[in-house]
């Protein structure tokens, strides 16, 4: 399975724009990799053993990024919600308002009105 930019990195061209981090990372090593393998410094077998260990990493890596964007996104969404009911408590202090603030902070709601009286 090949990098989605190793045939620039083979060919040791500049570091393509738009990479994420793990990317940039990955694509220097394989630039690397590639120019010792060519200048005969690492046998094919050794470059094989390495790369394959790249990959690994940089498959761990790139799920942590994405678990790491997606948690940002819902910890904003958590915090857009909390301000939301939070603004309306304290525009109208109702026991509905108050028991959707405590929903939007701890995921659980109050009773409702019907429930109880």
């Amino acid at each position: 399975m090949e990098f989605p930019f190793e045939r620039a990195a083979m060919g040791g061209e500049a570091m393509p724009d738009g990479l994420r981090i793990y990317e940039q990372c990955a694509y220097l090593a394989l630039r690397h990799l590639y120019a010792m393998y060519h200048r005969k410094a690492i046998p094919r077998e050794e470059a094989a053993r390495e790369k394959k260990k790249l990959r690994a990493q940089y498959e761990i890596a790139k799920a942590d990024f994405e678990t790491n964007r997606r948690n940002n996104l819902e910890n904003a969404q958590m915090w857009k919600q909390i301000e939301a009911a939070a603004n309306r408590y304290r525009t109208e202090r109702t026991l509905e308002n108050a028991d959707a603030f405590v929903q939007a902070v701890y995921g659980v709601g109050g009773k409702k009105r019907e429930e109880r009286t």
